[in-house]
């Protein structure tokens, strides 16, 4: 990791508190009611990079070359999210251009009720929660978090225009019956889950729907993390319709590897026998080493198993597993000889030292630096990546809607064709977490 700045020394130098993080997981629902899994205690405090520290004016920004934006901005927007609470905080991010927006959170360490029951019948009704009795610790610093600087207003700068560019290049990685990774310009992947606002299993056409508006948008790929509500056939079936692939997600849950996770596995392999052409890669897990869920070598040992059970059902391409950058340099050395490309969920927000403007700038060192991980041997992607439009301020991580604009058009101008955006739609259904931020990371409405 880079050293730290004086920021980052003097961040140090505070009382740094422990601090619950529930961004982990979120993202398969049956997880996200038991915040006493996101437990995670900061012991150190670094600062990467020089991006966060200069003022939007005088930021480096990529300059717009010629293909269509990534997000269109809008004239006026407010977003706002609210849970019970003792404490408040509102953030108001303004941009050079005639678009304003302002963002008001209330936030709370209580954790939240379950989702509520539908609404309608057209619905599935999603499997229980499963949960977790015991807390999930951990020292490392995950996501680059520091101690949070209280401030409510990020410097004002310009959403630059998305070029493909200035993306990086992707290259086909797999080869046979299995799909190829391959990118529009600066659009490659999305990150989905079939769930409604309120938690329950989308139908097949409201899943079928919001494919068609993402290869609509210019995107290639779909990432999903589990196989319920029908996920694998649903989301499936509209990739196909729509000349899409997948990144197929593996899950693991709180019980560690056994019979849910074999479970998983089994079925995924029953569906890609007849479907491996439009899968272009495998995740095998999601954040389950920084959880605490799973070793780094009871991991290591899934990935091999799944490898060799997918090439015998006939699957060639690559298979991998994700988790925070800081665990992936962690426990490289274990993670490098099993993957075929190396992936990290990078979120600029979760460090206090990036402003919005230019969050793609540093996302696009942190993919330097986890492409190093394995010496460079390894293609590198970023499995999830994005920016709250609601929350409250990390430092000088502000969330709010022109803020997701200018932050998203940042990220896709330097990495899109390497990354793949979180996420879909808001998640109402989730504990707001942390900084209040878990429910407001949609952002395909951003996209033309």
């Amino acid at each position: 990791m880079k050293s730290a700045t004086a920021f980052g020394v003097l961040a140090l130098a505070a009382s740094v508190a422990a601090h619950e993080h529930q961004h982990a997981k979120f993202h398969q629902r049956g997880l996200e009611t038991n915040n006493d899994n996101c437990k995670v205690t900061y012991s150190t405090v670094t600062s990467y990079g020089e991006w966060g520290l200069v003022p939007a004016s005088s930021a480096p920004v990529p300059s717009s070359s010629s293909s269509s934006a990534a997000a269109k901005t809008s004239s006026t927007s407010t977003s706002s999210s609210t849970s019970t609470s003792t404490s408040t905080s509102t953030s108001t991010s303004s941009s050079t251009s005639t678009s304003t927006s302002t963002s008001t959170s209330t936030s709370t360490s209580t954790s939240s009720p379950p989702p509520p029951p539908p609404t309608t019948t057209t619905s599935t009704t999603a499997p229980p929660p499963t949960t977790s009795s015991s807390a999930a610790n951990t020292d490392a610093v995950a996501y680059g978090y520091k101690a949070a600087v209280t401030t409510s207003e990020a410097p004002a700068a310009a959403a630059p225009a998305s070029s493909a560019q200035n993306s990086p290049s992707t290259q086909s990685s797999s080869s046979g019956s299995s799909g190829s990774i391959s990118a529009n310009g600066d659009k490659w992947a999305f990150c989905y889950t079939p769930y409604t606002s309120s938690g329950d299993c989308k139908t097949a056409d409201q899943v079928s729907s919001d494919i068609a508006s993402l290869k609509g948008k210019g995107f290639t790929t779909i990432r999903t993390y589990a196989n319920d509500c029908s996920g694998l056939a649903n989301i499936g079936s509209a990739c196909r319709a729509n000349k899409m692939s997948m990144l197929v997600g593996i899950d693991i849950n709180a019980s560690g590897i056994g019979s849910y996770t074999d479970k998983q596995v089994a079925d995924t392999i029953t569906w890609g026998q007849s479907n491996w052409d439009i899968v272009s890669m495998v995740i095998v897990g999601n954040e389950d080493i920084f959880r605490g869920w799973v070793s780094a070598s009871g991991l290591a040992g899934l990935i091999t198993d799944v490898k060799t059970k997918f090439k015998a059902a006939g699957y060639t391409g690559p298979v991998t597993t994700t988790e925070p950058l800081n665990v992936i340099e962690q426990y490289g050395s274990t993670l490098c000889p099993v993957v075929d490309v190396i992936g990290a969920n990078i979120h600029p927000f979760f460090d206090v030292t990036v402003l919005a403007p230019v969050a793609g700038v540093f996302v696009k060192s942190q993919l330097s630096d986890l492409a190093g991980v394995c010496n460079n041997q390894k293609e590198a992607y970023i499995l999830e990546t994005g920016w709250p439009s609601g929350g409250s301020s990390n430092g000088l991580a502000v969330p709010g809607t022109q803020n997701q604009v200018d932050a998203i058009n940042n990220i896709m101008s330097n990495v899109g064709g390497k990354a793949a955006i979180f996420s879909y739609t808001n998640d109402m259904w989730k504990d707001p977490g942390q900084w209040g931020v878990e429910q407001h990371w949609g952002c395909a409405s951003l996209f033309q």
